[in-house]
């Protein structure tokens, strides 16, 4: 039992230093965002940065630019996918997990149409349950789930896209976090060219319709751009390495919260994590503010097509603002992908019931009983 009045003072200390800790960061953030915008891109792309222990991305337009739309749209499609998982319980009779895909499309103006729908599969057997991986069998958990999960979001949009496709308006397609598969990214080589194969087809159904298609992340963590930042202190500006650890506290959100209004986003930048040497298409970025800032991932081709690039600023403006400040089509589809712990227990029950009438009895081990009734 948490007694609160035991950790009281601890409270108030931890929230009068992170006060303290704001007032200082603001005047870091306000230093990063003065070298950003100082950092030519033609100079700093020059600079070898495999050297550097972390992340640097490079800009592609001017770090200093900043591009602003109206958020004017009105005849429009908008499509997008989110995940959910029941991971698997090893207290339960048999081991099983669940994936459960999320999809919304909507259409506004004169051809206005709503849908939206899930699409639950359950994984049981063995070569579902086990990925061979660096030849081990792995069980399907954690970052495997979790990125066999993102892969059948971008199948399911690759669908939808095909279904809502319009020749006459301009479409929009969202996946509910980053394009980057990070969760394979300790795999063995032929398992991410495959992996990555099948997920990259998505980029290539929105390529053939020439449809801008973007990787949502709102709250990112993100520092490529404090990277640079660090970078550029170091080899432009000669800071010393003393003098940039500074910067350490700060993530990318950070300094273009400061430097964006709503309606604006910043240059775009190239992503050089390391698995993207797996991927055919490069995966750029740009941070976007309307209400909160958040980071837009995009294929290569979406990067290359101004006008497309344009229209892709321009939906997500829309779909923020009918929001209030998240994706319309972004918060339908994860109503759809959902799945809560009631969910959960009911489908376990689901299963008992059946297996009782096909004269097996479902019994739970002792550590899952102890869990759900306690005795003294």
């Amino acid at each position: 039992m948490l007694i609160f009045e035991k950790i009281l003072p601890e409270i108030s200390g931890i929230v009068k230093e992170k006060v303290g800790l704001k007032h200082i960061k603001e005047s870091i953030v306000k230093e990063a965002a003065d070298i950003l915008i100082k950092v030519e891109k033609e100079k700093i792309s020059t600079i070898d940065v495999s050297a550097f222990p972390y992340f640097v991305a490079f800009p592609e337009e001017e770090p200093s630019n900043k591009f602003f739309l109206e958020s004017d749209a009105s005849d429009y499609v908008v499509a997008a996918t989110d995940g959910s998982e029941i991971p698997i319980d090893p207290d339960f009779i048999f081991p099983y997990y669940l994936i459960n895909i999320g999809i919304a499309a909507i259409g506004y103006g004169q051809n206005a149409f709503f849908y939206s729908d899930s699409r639950p599969k359950i994984y049981y057997k063995d070569n579902d349950l086990y990925e061979e991986v660096n030849g081990r069998k792995l069980v399907v958990r954690g970052e495997l789930l979790e990125a066999k999960m993102l892969l059948g979001e971008s199948i399911a949009l690759a669908q939808v896209i095909e279904e809502f496709y319009r020749d006459n308006l301009p479409m929009l397609s969202l996946i509910d976090g980053t394009l980057i598969q990070w969760e394979i990214k300790n795999r063995s080589d032929d398992f991410k060219k495959l992996f990555v194969e099948r997920f990259e087809n998505l980029f290539k159904k929105s390529k053939e319709k020439n449809l801008p298609i973007a990787g949502y992340v709102s709250g990112s963590h993100s520092k490529d751009v404090i990277g640079l930042i660090k970078v550029a202190a170091l080899t432009i500006f000669k800071y010393s390495k003393k003098e940039v650890e500074k910067f350490d506290q700060l993530e990318d959100v950070d300094v273009f919260e400061y430097l964006l209004k709503n309606g604006e986003r910043s240059a775009v930048f190239k992503s050089n994590v390391p698995i993207l040497q797996f991927y055919e298409n490069p995966v750029y970025f740009f941070y976007l503010k309307q209400r909160e800032v958040v980071r837009i991932e995009i294929p290569g081709f979406v990067f290359e097509n101004k006008k497309v690039l344009e229209i892709m600023h321009k939906l997500l403006l829309s779909q923020m603002e009918k929001g209030n400040g998240y994706p319309v089509v972004l918060r339908e589809a994860h109503e759809q992908a959902v799945v809560t712990n009631s969910d959960k227990s009911a489908l376990d029950r689901l299963f008992c019931e059946m297996f009782a009438k096909n004269g097996e009895e479902c019994t739970e081990n002792l550590k899952a009983l102890s869990k759900r009734k306690r005795g003294i």
